[in-house]
């Protein structure tokens, strides 16, 4: 028998298509289909001006886009060998984890919706709502706050609106890592479905929730540290977690992560200081070619930037060649694996904890 699910289900986040061969309830085969939304990202943005080539790289993805406006800004900082100021250094970073503790609120609020947890569902919505509040009023943008530029960041209304909030978020994460725990009504519904092994999340290349789950340390802000992580080295300590791989461990990671991330926040804006917004960039492309990895809220990425001549940042077709390898496209690879075996009931929630944005994986 063949079950299928999607391009477009209730129990799906993203668009893709599952073809699911069946013996009775369990699974026994998968057939994936993804690109509905593919939308050329690349090629296009790559023929743009500055401007809007930023705003499609940040437009490209809801939880995911601003990291990949501050690498594709930081990487045309190396070529032009431009030095932001540290003020805007810490601000991009800032942002960077605020992206990242939205990015995994939305998982938390997505399974809990598709698992029908319905406290963990509202827990994780108001937590968002309180930082959206907060990032509209520090930059007057709920979403896509275009806050890097090659040369630093754009202005900001109220900065100090983001850390105003900050302890109000802890209510909801102290009830969300109460539901994952061991006992609590969402981890006990999923330990032990889903399990992804140490040795098979390094063999397959997987990166971000699902290979660190599995007990594996890959986290870019820590091996390689780029824009202001240097400088928080001692947020990053291993987390007093249980981790076995399996839907339970990637839940629990991601509550440890929004804490995480609230942390680095909080320390960034201690010491943000004063500095200029930017500092003056070339108005010409810089020649040459760079590639640059850094960690996205979903796991390692990497940006590829080619610039044959030097033409008018500020006029359409200066850049040559613009990649964008995100970690979907390694992660999306898992899904056939792990759900083979697996019982039709779990799947939804195995797919879901995956954290395969789909919107990244069809640039």
């Amino acid at each position: 028998m063949t079950f299928p699910i999607g391009p477009f289900h209730p129990t799906l986040t993203e668009p893709l298509a599952l073809h699911l061969a069946l013996r009775g309830e369990r699974v026994t085969g998968v057939d994936i289909r993804m690109g509905y939304l593919y939308r050329g990202v690349e090629p296009l943005a790559g023929r743009q001006d500055l401007d809007t080539m930023l705003a499609m790289v940040e437009h490209s993805c809801d939880t995911c886009g601003a990291g990949y406006r501050m690498a594709l800004s930081m990487a045309l900082e190396q070529l032009a060998a431009v030095t932001p100021s540290d003020y805007a250094v810490r601000v991009r970073t800032i942002f960077a984890e605020v992206e990242r503790a939205l990015a995994r609120l939305w998982l938390l609020q997505e399974f809990g919706r598709i698992g029908d947890f319905g406290s963990l569902l509202t827990h994780a919505v108001e937590a968002r709502e309180i930082l959206f509040e907060a990032c509209a009023q520090a930059t007057g943008h709920r979403l896509f706050w275009e806050v890097a530029v090659p040369g630093g960041i754009h202005p900001l209304a109220d900065l100090a609106a983001i850390g105003e909030i900050l302890e109000d978020l802890l209510v909801h994460l102290d009830e969300i890592d109460r539901m994952l725990t061991p006992r609590g009504v969402v981890g006990r519904a999923t330990t032990q479905i889903g399990t992804i092994t140490a040795a098979m999340a390094a063999t397959m290349g997987l990166t971000g929730l699902a290979l660190r789950a599995s007990g594996a340390d890959d986290d870019l802000r820590i091996a390689d540290p780029y824009a202001a992580y240097a400088d928080l080295t001692d947020m990053f300590a291993k987390p007093a977690l249980v981790l076995t791989g399996d839907v339970a461990s990637r839940m629990r990671l991601a509550a440890h992560d929004v804490r995480v991330s609230l942390a680095c926040v909080q320390a960034l804006l201690d010491e943000t200081g004063e500095g200029p917004d930017a500092v003056a960039f070339p108005p010409n492309a810089p020649v040459g070619e760079i590639s640059l990895a850094f960690e996205a809220t979903r796991g390692r990425a990497a940006l590829f930037v080619r610039v044959e001549h030097a033409g008018q940042l500020s006029t359409a077709g200066w850049c040559d060649r613009l990649e964008l390898h995100t970690p979907g496209e390694v992660n999306a690879g898992v899904i056939p694996i792990i759900l083979n075996g697996a019982m039709l009931s779990d799947v939804p929630l195995i797919l879901a904890s995956l954290d395969v944005c789909v919107a990244c994986t069809d640039l």
